[in-house]
């Protein structure tokens, strides 16, 4: 090799190398065939996009035309909701002793001897109850 560019460097070499070698222009054809090849990809539709947009439309579909056949739920009947709420609270209190065995004990010791003091007071009063 040459010894007298040994100790040049990179940006040197650089600066000869544009100044002393012929540059070439390429053809227009070629410099638009590096451009156009250069240039990003436009964006590719998946394949499987329009197969997902038809079985969504179809499901669509399907749920509007069944809709209508679907069971109506009429407003409640204001005496129905009260019945309700009255069987749901005793089911509750029903409950409640099942799991409390000695409050329902104690509960049916207290309505026996709350029915012996009615039934003394009204001994006490004046006799029987009317009607009875």
């Amino acid at each position: 090799m040459n010894e007298r560019f040994s100790d040049a460097s990179d940006e040197e070499l650089g600066r000869r190398l544009r100044a002393e070698l012929p540059r070439y222009v390429a053809p227009a054809r070629l410099h638009a065939a590096i451009v156009e090849a250069a240039a990003p990809a436009p964006p590719r539709r998946s394949a499987w996009l329009a197969a997902a947009f038809a079985a969504g439309a179809t499901a669509l579909v399907l749920v509007l035309a069944f809709v209508p056949l679907l069971p109506r739920i009429l407003p409640a009947d204001p005496a129905q909701r009260l019945m309700r709420s009255v069987v749901a609270e005793h089911e509750r209190a029903l409950m409640w002793g099942a799991r409390r065995p000695e409050a329902a004990r104690r509960s049916g010791a207290a309505a026996h001897a709350l029915g012996r003091r009615r039934a003394r007071a009204r001994a006490h009063v004046g006799g029987a109850a009317p009607g009875g």
